[in-house]
């Protein structure tokens, strides 16, 4: 047993995997050009987890890589010998507000399902990407484009707020008024979103946190508008 396993199990609240238990797809993405082994997956339950995980491979020399749905290409969504955040047990829809209009999610919802769970409400965000089979944090991270962009801009213009996880193991509350600052100067943020990881680039060095996206990882759909028969969006 990896003697580092059993040392980040005790940290987090979500499962930490090794090797002999990994599946076959958590080796490669949808590319399947590249193939690679991380040392340690995990699947997190909480921001505290992203955190607690992002701390401990700075302490012990590691790389963190981010996956969504890995609908990915080259290295990105996987790892070769470092840590894995999977985030699709990141996958909460914590709250809607009709009156905003807006939503806060984890970075692991699908869009699919988010798309869904608003049609109820006659809700749903104002741009979409023609895959919605992704995560609301895979994409958010490189932006997001969809067939509306040329009115309502990229996924990441609708975030009103993130909660990111810096390189450094620091939560970080964002939002488009002021720079990132401290978790622990914005209790009222508690309830943003979840997220993912960055860095310098889609899938490593930012992880969204309570889920969002980097300062932007982005990811908190606190970005919903109301869906008429027209199919215009309220700004």
């Amino acid at each position: 047993m990896d003697r580092l396993y059993t040392l980040l199990q005790n940290r987090i609240e979500g499962v930490v995997s090794t090797p002999d238990q990994y599946h076959a797809g958590l080796l490669s993405n949808f590319g399947n050009l590249f193939h690679a082994t991380p040392r340690l997956v995990v699947s997190p339950l909480t921001a505290r987890d992203v955190a607690a995980t992002v701390t401990f491979a700075r302490e012990h020399g590691l790389t963190v890589s981010t996956r969504g749905a890995a609908h990915s290409q080259s290295r990105v969504a996987i790892s070769d010998g470092g840590i894995l955040l999977s985030m699709s047990s990141m996958r909460r829809i914590l709250s809607v507000d009709a009156s905003a209009p807006s939503v806060d999610v984890e970075a692991g919802v699908v869009w699919r399902d988010l798309v869904r769970h608003l049609a109820p409400r006659n809700l749903a965000p104002p741009v979409l990407t023609n895959n919605l089979s992704v995560t609301v944090g895979g994409t958010l991270a490189i932006a997001g484009i969809g067939v509306s962009s040329f009115k309502y801009g990229t996924q990441g213009d609708n975030v009103r707020e993130l909660e990111v996880v810096a390189g450094t193991g620091e939560r970080l509350v964002c939002d488009g008024r002021e720079s990132c600052v401290h978790r622990r100067r914005r209790e009222e943020a508690r309830r943003s979103l979840l997220g993912i990881a960055r860095r310098a680039g889609p899938g490593r060095d930012h992880h969204a946190s309570e889920t969002g996206s980097p300062c932007h990882e982005a990811h908190d759909p606190h970005v919903l508008s109301p869906l008429s028969r027209s199919s215009r969006f309220s700004p």
